[in-house]
C-alpha cells in the first residue's frame, strides 16, 4: 500500500508525457497537410501564370494583331511622311488645388444675424 502512492504518480507523469508527445505529433501532421496544401496551390498559380504570360505574349504578337484586323476587314496602311504630324509636348506647370475650409472663420453670432463675410465689389463700366 505504501508505494501504490508512488506507482499511481509515476504512471499520471507518465501518461501525461505521453498525451503531450502525441499532441505535438498531431500538430506537426497538421502543419505539414497545411504546407502541402499550400505548395500545390502555389504549382497552381505558377502554372496560371505561365500560361498567362504566354496568352499574354500571344495576344501581343504583330501576327494575332494582323490576324484579329483581317477578320474585322480593317485595312491599315504605314502612313506617308507628309501625312504624320508630330505635336510638340508643351511643359505645363501642374496646377495647385486649393482646399476649400469647411468651416468658415468669423463669429457664429454674427453670421446668425445676418453679418456673414460677403464679398462686395462694383463693376465699373
Amino acid at each position: 500500500m505504501k508505494h501504490l502512492g508512488k506507482y499511481i504518480v509515476g504512471l499520471c507523469i507518465v501518461t501525461i508525457g505521453m498525451l503531450f508527445y502525441v499532441h505535438q505529433q498531431i500538430t506537426v501532421l497538421r502543419y505539414s497537410y497545411t504546407i502541402n496544401n499550400k505548395e500545390e496551390r502555389l504549382a497552381t498559380l505558377i502554372d496560371t501564370h505561365k500560361n498567362l504570360t504566354f496568352q499574354l505574349a500571344s495576344l501581343k504578337s504583330p501576327a494575332t494583331v494582323e490576324q484579329k484586323l483581317r477578320a474585322a476587314d480593317i485595312n491599315l496602311v504605314i502612313p506617308h511622311e507628309i501625312r504624320i504630324v508630330k505635336v510638340p509636348v508643351a511643359d505645363i506647370e501642374p496646377i495647385q488645388m486649393v482646399k476649400a475650409n469647411s468651416t468658415p472663420q468669423g463669429s457664429n453670432v454674427l453670421r446668425a444675424l445676418g453679418f456673414g463675410r460677403e464679398a462686395q465689389a462694383e463693376l465699373s463700366e
